[in-house]
């Protein structure tokens, strides 16, 4: 690793050396570039004492789903997948600013069960720095079950972790950040399995179309707000793209086919809390 930073080297370290001190552990494991990374290395210290979580729900799009698998199998770890519930959570289903909370309470649940079962100590998630930097309600629920993020405690930034994944040939290094889908619905409009559909129906399209970072914002029963990257709206509006858009998102049930002309940033409906 000599080529890389000296600052993001000794972080590297000190990330080796808490996650040494672990007798064993869980890790919630999403799939993202973040805990994909952080899958990597407590398995290569941890190895028989590690186990890799996947919570299943019609809120993880399936293509996430598929990528934990390819991992985890890629590195040869014990993966466990399990059915969630927080679409039985009226707490969750009225989609409050508190809505993440009932979410990872569920994952967590579902993690410290687990572990109980296996005799393993520790919780862990992938949460680094810049998460800190946004509104996340579900660090209350790890605090509630005493989960650890040793990316923050190593102060790990994304885009160090990027680098890192490539450097160490970690699978789908480069993709970009998939949050589940339930953050497609504004703070107020009730979530079901059927709007999460249409929304992973909505996305999956602008996928195939060859758009790598895509949003479909529910607004309401008919109409469905599109962002995607700055650099790609031109793309979008190219009049027979366009045409198979409206006449999909048509068929799918949405009747009015908005595009966010700013374009997709992070936590864009969080604004509404500030």
């Amino acid at each position: 690793m000599e080529t890389l930073k000296k600052s993001t080297l000794e972080k590297f370290k000190t990330l080796e050396k808490i996650i040494s001190s672990y007798p064993s552990a869980v890790l919630a494991y999403s799939g993202g570039v973040d805990s994909s990374f952080l899958l990597f290395v407590m398995h290569r210290i941890l190895k028989e004492k590690f186990i890799a979580v996947t919570a299943i729900s019609p809120t993880f799009p399936p293509f996430d789903l598929e990528r934990t698998k390819t991992i985890a199998e890629f590195f040869n770890i014990k993966h466990i997948l399990v059915n969630s519930k927080e679409l039985e959570d009226e707490n969750f289903c009225k989609n409050s600013p508190q809505r993440c909370y009932y979410c990872k309470t569920e994952l967590f649940t579902i993690c410290k069960k687990i572990a109980e079962e296996y005799g393993i100590e520790i919780i862990c998630d992938g949460s680094t720095l810049d998460d800190l930097e946004d509104y996340r309600p579900g660090r209350k629920a790890g605090e509630k079950f005493g989960v650890k993020s040793p990316l923050i405690e190593s102060k790990f930034r994304k885009e160090e972790i990027r680098i890192l994944s490539q450097f160490l040939n970690i699978p789908y290094w480069d993709s970009p950040a998939s949050p589940c889908l339930a953050s497609r619905f504004p703070y107020g409009i009730r979530i079901n399995e059927e709007r999460l559909n249409k929304v992973m129906k909505a996305e999956e399209f602008l996928k195939n179309e060859g758009f790598r970072v895509v949003r479909a914002r529910y607004q309401d029963d008919k109409t469905v707000r599109i962002e995607v990257d700055e650099k790609e709206i031109e793309r979008l509006v190219k009049p027979e793209l366009r045409k198979r858009l409206v006449e999909y998102m048509k068929k799918i049930g949405f009747e009015y086919i908005l595009l966010d002309m700013e374009g997709y940033v992070p936590g864009k409906l969080n604004r509404v809390l500030k």
